[in-house]
């Protein structure tokens, strides 16, 4: 079994490799440009590097340059490109050798360059449609009235990290993500695995991942733990991405798109797009939130969810879409038992059936309590926490009256008393 140490070595020794096979190729070159005639053996050395080249290429992983090419789709001569720039980052002498190979002094590739220099040219290599410039894998830097093919070819900075076997997220993109916690099937709540299984088997009978997985409910934390148990299934890595940081500029979002489906090709990962906050007042104005998320959506690849607190409009169509509730009040239960203990079993069932929280909201209260509460009045620090943590909620929707009257306090009739009791012992039992 290979170690990454392994891989690593092998890389280094296919740019190796690869960096001197091309210095050959410049150097003949060199000579072309300026009429010198070229050694009787010239043709040795390069045969020689050739076969060093081969041999470097014919392992297992590949080396990041040929694994990058087929992810991204380049031809040979698109790679060939892409390694001549590169080459300016990693070798001092490149410089030097672009100048004196072209007819006007330019220490730096060109496309006219490659042209000349490598086998197979093809003159679509510089579309904006083909993988050399679709995935911004090299930039162009061309001022006013000089020719494409003429002005300087520069790698990114991203893929010539890449190419010496440094994988990191682009950091025009990483500014925007947080990596949410990995999550495992068994983690999840038995309602919340089914619909984790449901979105798996989808997955699975998808060949080509185009649309998005929209997750519907008014849980955040509920959806994003399904989110990362699906992702995690497949090797992914899950990243959140608020659907609010999505550029307003149209240009702007082109690129962070382009660029978040390159590193979903280059890296083992998943987005989750939080639209928990613009799923509503869809609007055909290009700033607005949904428009833009729209736009994201269909720009963009890899596995990809889209959490919504209510269904969206017609302007994303999902592979799949599920609601994602909460546990249900017997899940719920079983979560405050676990934290409770078996002594716990009536606070648990009576807190499950006053209050509708997640399994992170319970862990974390049960913390709070834990380290606020005065020794054996546990349960009572619990009750106080919920009420502290659901209170905001309920706020938006009604006015808090603190309650000051007993049972005893109440003078009515035993039958309107009985009604009353009937009604506060249906609420206590509402969760059955």
């Amino acid at each position: 079994m290979s170690t990454p140490g392994d891989w690593q070595a092998r890389n280094s020794e296919y740019l190796a490799a690869a960096l001197a096979w091309l210095r050959l190729k410049l150097e003949s070159a060199v000579r072309r440009a300026h009429g010198a005639p070229s050694p009787g053996d010239d043709a040795a050395p390069l045969e020689a590097a050739c076969a060093r080249l081969d041999v470097a290429s014919n392992v297992e992983p590949a080396p990041a340059l040929l694994m990058l090419a087929r992810r991204l789709g380049l031809s040979a001569f698109e790679r060939d490109v892409l390694l001549l720039c590169v080459a300016m980052e990693l070798d001092i002498r490149t410089a030097t050798l672009c100048a004196g190979a072209q007819d006007e002094p330019r220490q730096y590739p060109t496309y006219a360059l490659a042209l000349s220099l490598f086998d197979e040219p093809a003159w679509d290599a510089l579309s904006p449609e083909r993988p050399l410039r679709y995935w911004r894998l090299i930039e162009i830097n061309q001022p006013a009235a000089q020719p494409l093919v003429s002005s300087a070819l520069r790698a990114d900075e991203r893929i010539v990290s890449f190419v010496k076997g440094l994988n990191y997220l682009d950091d025009r993109v990483a500014p925007l993500l947080n990596q949410v916690p990995a999550a495992t099937l068994d983690s999840l709540p038995g309602s919340q695995r089914s619909a984790a299984r449901h979105l798996i088997v989808a997955l699975q009978a998808t060949a080509h991942l185009v649309d998005p997985i929209v997750l519907v409910g008014r849980d955040r934390d509920s959806k994003r733990q399904v989110a990362a148990a699906v992702a995690a299934s497949a090797g992914l890595q899950l990243c959140r991405l608020p659907a609010d940081m999505l550029p307003a500029h149209g240009g702007e979002l082109e690129t962070l798109a382009r660029l978040w489906q390159r590193e979903s090709m280059l890296l083992p990962l998943a987005l989750y797009l939080d639209a928990h906050e613009v799923d509503r007042g869809a609007s055909a104005s290009p700033d607005a939130p949904l428009t833009r998320l729209a736009r994201f959506v269909s720009r963009s690849g890899g596995l990809m969810f889209v959490a919504t607190r209510d269904p969206l409009s017609a302007a994303i169509h999902p592979l799949v879409a599920v609601d994602v509730t909460k546990p249900t009040p017997m899940e719920q239960q079983a979560a405050w038992m676990t934290v409770l203990g078996s002594q716990g079993a009536p606070a648990a069932k009576r807190l499950a059936g006053q209050f509708n929280l997640n399994r992170n909201e319970i862990a974390a209260i049960a913390v709070r309590a834990r380290k606020e509460a005065e020794p054996g009045a546990i349960e009572e620090g619990i009750w106080r926490a919920c009420r502290l943590r659901t209170r905001p909620t309920l706020e938006r929707l009604a006015e808090r009256i603190d309650a000051k009257a007993t049972w005893n306090s109440i003078v009515l009739p035993k039958a309107e008393t009985a009604l009353l009791q009937q009604v506060a012992a249906q609420v206590e039992a509402r969760a059955r």
